[in-house]
């Protein structure tokens, strides 16, 4: 779903990649593949949530933490033949206004990014309007940049993204563009 979206992923190719007879699909998403496009964008959105939690972890300034992002993006878009881009924006611009389930799955993951950076934008002084902000202002140009990089097939777009956004967060030592 990833790579092709929600429609252009049928359930027997699922099936078959994971190894798994029909029955147990139905079994443990009842719901069928909508049931299973919620269960993997949620599971999805933890993952790069952890990702989030590790660039923070590292100690560094959000400057610094902006840019070590944007090169695992970068190799994760490379690693992949610039076809792997981000794991809930596909299915989220194709299904969110379609299924609700989808759409609660979606709008989790991209909730629950805003506020683990939020939260760290608000322990560097932003105080918490400026922060959810900030927050929503980096998601943003990040996914727009990665959107970016995967259609032009250049990681470049997100380097030069993470640069300028570098320049106004805590850290760099300009004062920046809050």
């Amino acid at each position: 779903m990833r790579r092709r979206g929600y429609a252009e992923t049928g359930v027997h190719e699922v099936l078959g990649a994971a190894s798994a007879p029909k029955g147990s699909l139905y079994h443990h998403f009842p719901g069928g593949k909508e049931e299973l496009a919620a269960a993997t964008i949620e599971a999805a959105g933890r993952v790069v949530g952890e990702r989030i939690e590790e660039a923070f972890a590292a100690g560094e300034d959000m400057a610094a933490t902006v840019r070590w992002f944007a090169r695992l993006l970068a190799r994760n878009l490379e690693r992949s033949g610039y076809r792997d881009g981000c794991p809930v924006a596909t299915v989220a611009l194709e299904e969110s206004s379609e299924s609700e389930p989808i759409h609660e799955a979606c709008a989790g993951a991209f909730l629950a990014w805003r506020e683990a950076i939020a939260d760290r934008l608000r322990e560097d002084g932003l105080d918490p309007e400026q922060a959810t902000r900030t927050a929503v202002l980096l998601l943003s140009a990040f996914e727009g940049a990665l959107i970016m990089a995967r259609v032009l097939r250049d990681p470049s777009p997100l380097h030069q993204v993470a640069d300028e956004l570098a320049r106004g967060l805590p850290g760099d030592g300009n004062g920046g563009w809050r």
